[in-house]
């Protein structure tokens, strides 16, 4: 319900509570209500990307994840987002590009031994290398995966047998 003299962050926070009950439609409006009064809330357009990505809208991904890298270009996960959202939508160099800046960016979390780091690092790599293999560069992405596979050895077993043919 709106009431007279609710702040941005009441909406925001509203909007958190009805994610936390993956109740994504009141979320999104309380979100979109919070940005109608402080455009530079970063993390409401985080948030609507994350609920983006659970519908599947892959675009909407790519909006609120871009403006959110707008306001505060050090969420670097923002970047794997976008790279993902690309990846689904057959954007194969756009994915590529989002998922190299991603890597880059978050060498040092990796190197920490942080396991999110390392399944997001798996991911990227797993995907990134689909992307060049959907568009021909069958070295590159023998070369992602030998990486992701020095992740988690397993995972990257599907995709590694390629690179002998």
């Amino acid at each position: 319900m709106i009431g007279f003299g609710q702040t941005a962050n009441d909406f925001f926070e509203k909007g958190n509570e009805y994610l936390e009950k993956e109740d994504y439609f009141n979320a999104e409006l309380n979100y979109i209500l919070s940005l109608e009064l402080n455009e530079y809330n970063w993390l409401a357009y985080q948030k609507l990307a994350w609920i983006a990505d659970r519908q599947g809208d892959w675009q909407g991904v790519i909006n609120n994840s871009n403006k959110a890298k707008e306001l505060n270009e050090r969420d670097d996960y923002l970047y794997h987002a976008v790279a993902r959202a690309y990846f689904q939508l057959n954007m194969y160099k756009e994915a590529i590009n989002e998922y190299t800046i991603f890597l880059d960016r978050h060498k040092a979390e990796y190197e920490k031994g942080e396991f999110q780091a390392k399944l997001q690092f798996q991911w990227a790599y797993q995907e990134r290398g689909l992307s060049y293999l959907y568009l021909g560069n069958k070295e590159s992405a023998c070369k992602d995966w030998q990486k992701e596979s020095e992740i988690f050895r397993r995972d990257s077993r599907n995709f590694i047998k390629y690179c002998s043919e």
